[in-house]
């Protein structure tokens, strides 16, 4: 079996999916004392993470869009070349208009879809600006490796947060009686705020973890070719950093951002693991053969 697949060593990723899956059996029995602890109602570091904290996983997702034009650059076929132009634009910008309504709809309304926007444009136009010497082969399964972590996690994390209607715990500090245990089924709140029930599992925690992929772009530019490990730690403690914050909002029980974290780190392991049967062609054996 191979070490590594696409710079990432398949070893690091045990010890996040061994700590999640703790902390996911932990949460299960203390969910609510431990949320009782760390609840701190108002606190700064809190509000800070509800903002920031998915925002890599957004643009990581909108980055499929420069990609793909990398890749399109090598077709000979002019609307292959329009299409990846297009969509170095529009999945940037679609990725960012769900990261505004995710995040800064309820304070800004229209205002924060265009925040969202803009937001992940300027940086998938930095990572463009650093990647933009990929191999367009290497370049397009790239992109389908985000494009599938990100999409699957997405669909994971909301299919569960409707199905579950789990009450944050913010709503249940005032409420005791309508704590739900995890996996919890039985009864549905009725006349409550359907953004009090989207607990588990913790969304931010989940596009947290798709961004532990990252480490995978370091191979297009000789400047971050073999700092694989540095980027894969530094997103193993934002993804620490956005689960805490969750927590400390009263956004989230401790199951719920180890679940949604597990998600995300999951199906971006799989992803990941899986492209590792992709072998893109190299351009000089085409030309050869």
């Amino acid at each position: 079996m191979k070490q590594s697949v696409n710079g990432i060593k398949n070893f690091w990723w045990i010890p996040v999916g061994v700590l999640l899956i703790v902390g996911i059996v932990l949460g299960a029995s203390y969910d609510l004392p431990i949320a009782k602890q760390l609840y701190t109602e108002g606190n700064l570091f809190g509000k800070v993470v509800q903002y920031v904290g998915s925002i890599p996983g957004y643009a990581l997702a909108g980055f499929v869009g420069p990609l793909l034009y990398i890749a399109s650059q090598e077709s000979d076929k002019k609307w292959i070349r329009y299409l990846g132009f297009a969509g170095f634009f529009v999945i940037p910008l679609a990725c960012g208009s769900v990261l505004g309504y995710d995040v800064f709809y309820d304070k800004l309304k229209y205002l924060g879809l265009l925040g969202g926007a803009a937001i992940t444009m300027c940086l998938d136009a930095l990572l463009y600006y650093f990647f933009k010497g990929a191999n367009p082969k290497e370049a397009l399964k790239d992109a389908f490796i985000l494009a599938i972590s990100f999409g699957v996690t997405f669909i994971m994390v909301f299919v569960l947060k409707h199905i579950v209607e789990r009450p944050r715990f913010i709503y249940v500090s005032e409420h005791l009686e309508a704590y739900k245990p995890l996996f919890d089924f039985s009864s549905k709140l009725q006349d409550v705020d359907k953004d009090l029930l989207n607990s588990f599992p913790s969304g931010h925690s989940a596009f947290a973890g798709t961004f532990l992929l990252f480490p995978i772009l370091c191979k297009h530019n000789e400047k971050s070719s073999g700092l694989e490990w540095a980027f894969f730690l530094l997103a193993c403690l934002w993804l620490l950093n956005t689960m805490l914050g969750r927590l400390t909002s009263g956004h989230h029980y401790l199951s719920d951002v180890c679940f949604g974290a597990f998600i995300g780190a999951g199906v971006s392991f799989l992803a990941n693991f899986f492209s590792k049967f992709v072998k893109p062609e190299k351009k000089d054996e085409a030309e050869n053969g």
